[in-house]
């Protein structure tokens, strides 16, 4: 029940993180303010999490399962009623950076408890729910908020309305479901880890949201600054793990079944972001209404999030490797598909590369999060849910900004010399190109596959 219970909060977080970017028109029109300002609603809460999310390892450790349930569901409860009553921007803005800050540790809680409580033959199963939650959620976060902003005549507030009751229900089962029991860590927070984790992730995270958009002097900045401070931070950690003091516990990477499955879970990461930013501006282009396109592209994660316990009954009875192999094999040849778009593409072709691209990711996400999670020393549970969380990120952010470098590099390359703009079919071919390019990162993924070890020995830290 303490499972179901964080999963269902879970599901709620990550939901309410994609219901407001088809509110974003909304909220622009309704309270008279830019684009570029209206945007901070999905970039605030992005910073947010990139900033709480590497401190989650010690927090899962330090409070019991209850305390910490209670904290951060209370958080995204008091964000929702915040949003309500919500009369000018900065005040929504304030709402989305509270339900943030209760956001970023509910999902590596949810990783560590199954890890701590499923017995290890069991897990698969149990991960591929939490597949269900990662997948379905966001996929169907902007077809709720269209229909609930639909019913609500086009009244944002409605969202956060309809989120409280929710949030309130989760709230109070959990607080007569969850155990009140739990093991704690005696690790000490190192302050200045906290500083350097914020003051490198944060500005990273931002500065590769800039790329392809308004990247000027203060992205670069940004970049370089959290680049400095990443280095810092991750040099401190690893002096810090000598005597387990480590922020982030950065010898989880010993262990070879974490290493390799964090690598390729990161490339994923990369090319799912990618793909979830070119197919939208590029079905958009060639005039594809907004509604058609969320329809377009929601059966492919919901496909994935439904498969996720199959694939997880599979992973229990025949391991990792076995499902990782042609997984990445398939993401591979959904965005390879995907490179031969065109203005006149079917679009069904569309959709049934993007389906075959998630089922890809559906038989890699599961294996692997449990693969490299469950073969860690079990002290660093937190831990390794805080890194691989902090790596989706990271990574995230990454996938978005290359795809949308690469397509505009190619789109100046293609273009006629001399010509201020591209015509579309340029820009399609540039959005074509960063489909090639991902296909090629694919096959780096498929050779790692082939290194997924079929014993699992765990890895004791010196």
């Amino acid at each position: 029940m303490a499972i179901y219970v964080l999963l269902a909060a879970a599901f709620m977080a990550i939901l309410n993180e994609t219901v407001m970017s088809v509110a974003i028109p909304v909220v622009k029109a309704d309270l008279g303010i830019s684009a570029a300002t209206a945007g901070w609603l999905t970039t605030s809460f992005l910073l947010t999490m990139a900033v709480i999310i590497p401190t989650t390892g010690y927090l899962v450790g330090a409070f019991r399962l209850r305390t910490l349930f209670a904290v951060c569901q209370g958080l995204f409860v008091v964000g929702t009623a915040i949003g309500i009553f919500a009369t000018n921007f900065p005040v929504v803005i304030a709402a989305r950076i509270v339900q943030a800050s209760g956001t970023a540790v509910l999902l590596p809680l949810l990783m560590t408890t199954v890890l701590n409580l499923v017995p290890e033959n069991e897990r698969g199963r149990m991960m591929g729910r939490l597949t269900v939650v990662i997948a379905v959620a966001p996929a169907i976060g902007p077809t709720i908020s269209g229909l609930i902003l639909e019913l609500s005549n086009r009244d944002w507030h409605a969202l956060f309305e309809t989120m409280l009751p929710l949030g309130l229900a989760v709230l109070i089962g959990g607080m007569f479901l969850l155990p009140r029991s739990g093991e704690k860590s005696h690790k000490h927070v190192d302050i200045l880890s906290v500083l350097l984790s914020a003051g490198s992730f944060g500005p990273l995270v931002y500065a590769l949201s800039r790329i392809g958009a308004n990247f000027g002097a203060m992205a670069a900045t940004m970049a370089v600054v959290g680049t400095v401070l990443l280095v810092w931070f991750t040099l401190r950690q690893v002096e810090l793990a000598k005597t387990d003091r480590a922020l982030l516990d950065l010898r989880t990477f010993k262990t070879p079944s974490f290493r390799v499955s964090s690598i390729i879970l990161s490339v994923s990461f990369m090319m799912m972001f990618g793909v979830i930013i070119i197919l939208p501006l590029y079905l958009s282009l060639r005039g594809v209404e907004i509604k058609t396109i969320g329809l377009m592209l929601m059966p492919g994660p919901l496909i994935m999030g439904l498969m996720g316990p199959a694939v997880g009954r599979l992973f229990d009875k025949y391991g990792a490797r076995p499902l990782a192999v042609p997984g990445a094999i398939a993401l591979t040849l959904g965005v390879f598909g995907l490179g031969f778009i065109t203005m006149s593409t079917p679009l069904w072709w569309i959709v049934a590369c993007h389906i075959v691209f998630e089922i890809g990711l559906g038989f890699l996400f599961t294996p692997l999060f449990t693969f490299g999670l469950g073969d860690l020393p079990r002290n660093l549970y937190p831990d390794g849910s805080a890194i691989t969380n902090t790596l989706q990120q990271v990574f995230g952010a990454v996938g978005t900004a290359l795809f949308v470098a690469l397509s505009s590099v190619a789109t100046a390359i293609m273009a006629p010399s001399g010509a201020e703009t591209a015509a579309a079919p340029e820009v399609v071919r540039g959005y074509s190109a960063a489909m090639f390019v991902a296909a090629a990162i694919g096959l780096g993924v498929v050779a790692l596959t082939f290194r997924i070890k079929r014993s699992r020995e765990k890895v004791q830290l010196r």
